[in-house]
C-alpha cells in the first residue's frame, strides 16, 4: 500500500476517495479503479500513477481532479511487500523518536547552558555539535524572531 493522497478538502464538503489497484507489468504499472467500470491507466513509475488516475476519474465522472482523494495500493510479492511494511512501520517509529529527541534537544539546551556549562560542553553531554546547541540557543531566546 502506497497511501491515501488528497488536495485541500472544501469546507462543509465529504471527499469521496478512490482506490486505485496497481501491479506491475514488464516496466509499467497498471492501474485499476474498481469502482469505475473500464476505468484503467499505466505509468512508468509509481510516482507518476496518481496523476495518471487523477486524469482517468476526472474524465470518465467529468469532476474535478482536485475534488476527490487517491487511495493506491500497489501488489507486490508477498516476501517483499512484507518487508517493505515493516520497513514503513520502523521509519515511522523512527520519526516519532526523532520527534521526542527534538523536545526533549529544545528543553534541555536552555536549561543546560543556564547552568552555566559552555556550549561545547551541551553539545558533548546532549551529542550534538556545538554548532547546533548555539542555533538552538539562539533560537530559542525570547525576542528571537
Amino acid at each position: 500500500m502506497i497511501g491515501t493522497t488528497s488536495s485541500r478538502p472544501k469546507v462543509g464538503h465529504e471527499r469521496k476517495t478512490y482506490r486505485v489497484e496497481a501491479e506491475r507489468d514488464g516496466r509499467w504499472w497498471v492501474a485499476s479503479m474498481a469502482e469505475i467500470k473500464g476505468a484503467h491507466t499505466q505509468a512508468r513509475r509509481l510516482d507518476q500513477l496518481e496523476l495518471m488516475a487523477r486524469d482517468v476519474i476526472s474524465l470518465m465522472l467529468d469532476v474535478p481532479e482536485d475534488s476527490f482523494d487517491i487511495d493506491i495500493h500497489a501488489s507486490l510479492p508477498e516476501d517483499v511487500e512484507d518487508l517493505a511494511a515493516r520497513t514503513r512501520e520502523a521509519r515511522s517509529r523512527a520519526d516519532a523518536s526523532a520527534d521526542e529527541a527534538n523536545e526533549f534537544t529544545r528543553e534541555a539546551v536552555p536549561r543546560l547552558l543556564a547552568k552555566g556549562l559552555p556550549v561545547r560542553d551541551v553539545a558533548v553531554i546532549l551529542g550534538l555539535s556545538f554548532q547546533r546547541v548555539s542555533q538552538l540557543a539562539r533560537s530559542l531566546q525570547p525576542n528571537h524572531a
